[in-house]
């Protein structure tokens, strides 16, 4: 008997909790700039990691309408009104949409304003209950189903496309690589180890919630004067990072990797009105990760999202120096900084309910 590859159908969804944890990632080329459809200007490449996470549950109700939305087991009513625009968005491709009401309990077990992207891995855990809702309804093949979380997570936030999947992923047509994709991200699969094992030390200079909006900010970037420059930069890149992370090339992947988050900050204070986030004691954080790199000759890299805060990138095989470094380097600053340790992680994971 052949085996079927779809997903079971089952109609009674309103008798069903969905649930997912989906971690946040970080990008190593970034996204900076979109185009209408919340579709890339360029291709981004990121590394999902595995410590923070949001898990998101959901149930559908009959017989109602409406978003009941709450995080930390708090209502968010304001949080609410953006799920229900965006599931406004989604229901020319989910028609079923419009015949229920939903009940969406979210929580982080990380700080909401500490140099990682929520929103990714909300969306992203949204974006999966709402995926499996739908084969359940319809009974899509199996091999679709991340794929397509993909392509809805994006809807709700562009990063979040990069955080279904583990490990290094793509997202954005991108010349020479196959299945490259505007609508969904792809996983980097052929990976050197040294970078399966990749650390993210983030110090946190600031938990304040940041001046300029992400939508503000990719804005700046339509009379950009470097706009087109810089996505040329980010295509050439994007398409140089499999080879990269293929052959465990460390020094390009750290060169790349700062750069890109200079290079990000660069852009936003070159616009117009120049856009300032980054804090003095960022910029230290930066001169001791030089500093460090220099006198060990160590492959330790660091980027910045948009935001003061730094993300610190190692290999594993590190740590121990990474010890020496937080005791010797950023001693002076811990009473000022807040450090969370966080690595690469194995992708979204489908949780089960008690």
């Amino acid at each position: 008997m052949k085996q079927c590859c779809c997903m079971t159908l089952n109609e009674n969804i309103t008798d069903k909790k969905y649930c997912w944890r989906c971690s946040p990632n970080i990008a190593i080329v970034k996204y900076w700039g979109k185009l209408p459809g919340q579709l890339p200007a360029s291709p981004s490449v990121s590394l999902t990691l595995s410590e923070s996470y949001t898990v998101t549950s959901l149930r559908w109700l009959s017989g109602e309408r409406g978003v009941h939305f709450a995080f930390n087991g708090e209502p968010a009513p304001l949080f609410g009104q953006r799920i229900e625009k965006y599931l406004e968005t989604l229901q020319p491709q989910l028609p079923w949409l419009s015949q229920y009401g939903v009940a969406i309990e979210s929580s982080n077990n990380f700080p909401h304003s500490a140099g990682i992207a929520s929103s990714a891995s909300s969306f992203g855990a949204l974006a999966l209950c709402l995926a499996e809702t739908h084969l359940d309804l319809r009974g899509v093949p199996r091999k679709e189903f991340l794929p397509f979380a993909s392509h809805l997570a994006r809807l709700g936030s562009g990063s979040a496309a990069r955080s279904i999947y583990g490990g290094f992923n793509l997202w954005g047509a991108t010349p020479g690589i196959a299945d490259s994709s505007d609508l969904r991200a792809i996983p980097i699969i052929d990976i050197h180890p040294v970078f399966a094992d990749l650390h993210d030390l983030i110090v946190v200079v600031s938990d304040q919630k940041k001046s300029v909006s992400s939508s503000r900010g990719h804005a700046l970037m339509n009379q950009h004067p470097y706009a087109a420059e810089r996505y040329s930069l980010a295509r050439e890149r994007a398409a140089s990072l499999p080879g990269i992370l293929k052959s465990g090339d460390m020094d390009s992947f750290c060169r790349i990797t700062i750069s890109e988050g200079l290079g990000l900050h660069g852009l936003m204070l070159t616009s117009d009105p120049p856009v300032n986030l980054l804090e003095p004691l960022s910029v230290e954080i930066i001169r001791l990760a030089d500093r460090f790199r220099k006198e060990t000759g160590l492959p330790l890299s660091y980027t910045l999202d948009a935001g003061p805060n730094v993300h610190l990138i190692y290999p594993g095989e590190m740590a121990d120096a990474m010890n020496g470094f937080i005791e010797n380097y950023l001693m002076p600053f811990t009473s000022h900084v807040r450090l969370i340790h966080d690595k690469a992680g194995a992708g979204s994971l489908r949780m089960s309910i008690q």
